[in-house]
């Protein structure tokens, strides 16, 4: 742990200036992104798309989640004894991708409880020794209480984001695809808000613009 410390970016007299400090913090954003589409998307995908049982689904995730319980602890064990944190958590990383690439996009015929448990093995195991080095690290950046509170704050800052902003950009760019979808329908005019001189529409333009909309969902 030493010789990690040794490498941090520690100003002196302790404060840590405003680049490292959000540098330190931006990897919780990805990091964040890893986490609920696990418990909110893997259920209803393998459920509903890939027909696994809900159960079997269910006993997986809680088999894996015991596992990495009891792995936490000797990474942690691991990495203080190595105590190179970026090293590892760099490392962490690509078996994180791969895992989260395998488990939203697997191969047709591979689909099953094992191809499931393998890939969320993998998640688990990048993202928690990416996640345990990441902790220690902070805590390693400074030992004076407040620049321990602005490590955090920073850390947990972009860790909200990360939790917030996928839904929001799904939502938009369901929004934004359908509404360039329909641009090129009749009834997209229909959905404007109509200036106060507009003429009022016949029975037939009326009917014309219903069934554009039927069409275009």
């Amino acid at each position: 742990m030493k010789a990690s410390a040794a490498q941090l970016p520690i100003a002196p007299g302790g404060r840590i200036g405003g680049g490292p400090l959000l540098a330190y913090g931006a990897l919780g954003l990805p990091l964040a992104f890893a986490a609920l589409p696990i418990y909110v998307h893997v259920p209803k995908l393998y459920g509903d798309a890939f027909g696994l049982s809900l159960t079997v689904v269910g006993v997986v995730l809680l088999a894996i989640r015991l596992l990495d319980a009891l792995a936490d602890p000797l990474m942690g064990w691991w990495s203080d004894r190595l105590g190179q944190r970026r090293i590892l958590i760099a490392a962490a990383l690509p078996f994180l991708a791969l895992g989260m690439l395998g488990l939203f996009d697997p191969p047709a015929s591979w689909i099953g409880p094992a191809w499931l448990a393998l890939t969320l093995t993998l998640v688990y195991l990048g993202f928690s020794l990416a996640s345990v080095n990441y902790y220690a690290w902070g805590a390693e950046l400074s030992t004076a209480g407040h620049e321990r509170t602005r490590i955090v704050a920073s850390r947990e800052g972009f860790a909200l984001v990360g939790v917030v902003s996928p839904p929001i950009w799904a939502a938009t760019w369901r929004t934004g695809w359908r509404t360039w979808h329909c641009s090129s329908c009749p009834s997209s005019r229909w959905r404007q808000p109509s200036p106060w001189w507009r003429r009022r529409s016949s029975p037939r333009e009326r009917r014309i613009a219903r069934a554009s909309r039927r069409r275009c969902g």
